[in-house]
C-alpha cells in the first residue's frame, strides 16, 4: 500500500551560512513544508528553568545564567553545570563549536571577526569597517564572521551582534592577548578620532569629509609626535 515519509529536519539560524538561508527560504515557499519556528525562552522561562534545577541558587547567579544562556535551554543546562569556581567560564560545547567554525575561515576572515569580538557582544558596522581591514569585494561574507555574526535587528542594518553572548566570549578567549592589546589600541585611536571630529562638525557647523578627516587626523599625529619628541 501506500506509505507516507515524514521528515523532521532542525537548524538554528544563527549557524547557517547567508548562501545556505535563501535555499531554506525556498524550502519554506514550498507548500508541502511545514516551517515551525521556535523561539527563545523568555527571561521569566529562563529564570524558572533554573530555580527548577538548581533551588539554592543566589539570586545574582540566576540573573548571570539568564543573561548569557540568552533564552537557549541547552546553555541553561551547561552553565548551570559548570564547577562553581568556574562559573563565569564558556561551556566546552560551546567553545567546541565556535573553534569548529573559525577553523574554516581564512587568515583575512578570521581577522575581521577577531576585530569585531575586541569591539564587544554588539557593535556598529561603520566602526567595524574602520578598524578592520574589509576586501570591498567579499565584505558582505566577511562580516558575516562564518556565520557567528548577525544583524541586530536595527531596521537600516548599521548593528552587528555575535548570535549569542556566549559565543562572543569565546572567540575574544581565543584572540591571543598580544593580539587583543593591538585592537584594543585601534580601536581607541578611532573613537578618539571620530570625538575629534564630531566635536569639529559641532563647533564650526561643517561636516567634514572622509578625505578631510583623513588629512586632518594624520596633520594632528604629526603635531603630537612632535611635541612627544
Amino acid at each position: 500500500g501506500d506509505m507516507s515519509l515524514v521528515l523532521v529536519v532542525t537548524v538554528r539560524y544563527g549557524y547557517v551560512p547567508v548562501d545556505t538561508r535563501a535555499r531554506l527560504l525556498e524550502l519554506e515557499r514550498d507548500p508541502d513544508v511545514l516551517a515551525l519556528a521556535l523561539g527563545r525562552l523568555g527571561d521569566a522561562d529562563i529564570r524558572a528553568m533554573v530555580r527548577a534545577i538548581v533551588p539554592t541558587l543566589p539570586v545574582s547567579a540566576v540573573e548571570r545564567v539568564a543573561r548569557r544562556s540568552a533564552g537557549i535551554p541547552l546553555l541553561v543546562e551547561e552553565l548551570l553545570a559548570l564547577p562553581r569556581d568556574l562559573a563565569g567560564a564558556v561551556p566546552d560545547i560551546v567553545s567546541a563549536a565556535v573553534r569548529e567554525r573559525t577553523a574554516g575561515l581564512d587568515a583575512d576572515d578570521l581577522a575581521v571577526l577577531e576585530t569585531a569580538a575586541a569591539l564587544g557582544p554588539r557593535f556598529g558596522v561603520d566602526l567595524l569597517l574602520k578598524t578592520a581591514t574589509i576586501d570591498p569585494a567579499r565584505a558582505r561574507e566577511q562580516m558575516t564572521g562564518g556565520g557567528l555574526l548577525v544583524a541586530a535587528g536595527e531596521a537600516s542594518g548599521d548593528v552587528l551582534a555575535f548570535w549569542q553572548p556566549l559565543v562572543w566570549e569565546a572567540v575574544y578567549n581565543d584572540v591571543p592577548l598580544p593580539r587583543r592589546r593591538q585592537l584594543h589600541a585601534t580601536i581607541a585611536s578611532t573613537l578618539e578620532e571620530g570625538l575629534a571630529i564630531a566635536g569639529l562638525e559641532a563647533r564650526y557647523g561643517v561636516t567634514v569629509t572622509v578625505g578631510q578627516s583623513a588629512r586632518l587626523m594624520a596633520g594632528i599625529r604629526r603635531i603630537r609626535d612632535a611635541i612627544d619628541a
